[in-house]
């Protein structure tokens, strides 16, 4: 996940699991995971005054900061082969370049973003040009690590729904609506 791009303690045994994660092809070759527990939003923000509405309007000549080897980077790689993008060591470092200038647009998710923007006074600075891709965090275990994952899906279906709110509240995160019948 943007929290922890490779899970390199589960990948090298000095962790059992990591939480938070999104699922990857790549990350699913040494992991397996749980059922998901929330959706975070993938925002691309730009400086303010950019006269941009859509990222297809993006000067050729921005480069888009995202976590190293982070879900982002693949995305972009794929999706927008055409747009440069600079891969920096976390959120902050990313974050300190655009509010140096040396960077004009990065990928972040939502609730990182908007913290590390209002930690530095620069919720004004930058828009959300973009919602990017909306991914489920989960779990990751060491692959083939069934018992532990069992224990963690059992934990989140047992988790009451005031606490999935609470955390949906504490990343600023609107969850899907409640649908009654």
């Amino acid at each position: 996940s943007a929290l922890h791009p490779r899970a390199g303690g589960v990948e090298t045994g000095q962790a059992d699991f990591m939480i938070g994660l999104f699922k990857s092809e790549d990350r699913a070759v040494f992991m397996d995971f749980s059922k998901s527990f929330m959706s975070v939003h993938t925002n691309l923000y730009v400086q303010q005054d950019m006269d941009i509405e859509a990222i297809e309007q993006l000067p050729a000549d921005v480069v888009v900061g995202v976590i190293k080897d982070d879900f982002a980077a693949s995305f972009f790689q794929s999706r927008y082969p055409n747009i440069k993008v600079q891969q920096f060591p976390s959120p902050k470092t990313i974050l300190k370049d655009a509010m140096a200038d040396k960077i004009k647009a990065f990928a972040l998710d939502f609730p990182n973003a908007v913290v590390l923007m209002a930690e530095h006074n620069s919720l004004e600075e930058f828009k959300n040009l973009k919602t990017l891709y909306t991914e489920k965090l989960r779990a990751g275990v060491a692959k083939g690590n069934k018992d532990l994952l069992k224990k963690i899906n059992k934990g989140l279906a047992a988790m009451p729904q005031k606490d999935v709110q609470a955390l949906y509240n504490k990343w600023g995160i609107a969850p899907k609506p409640f649908i009654l019948q």
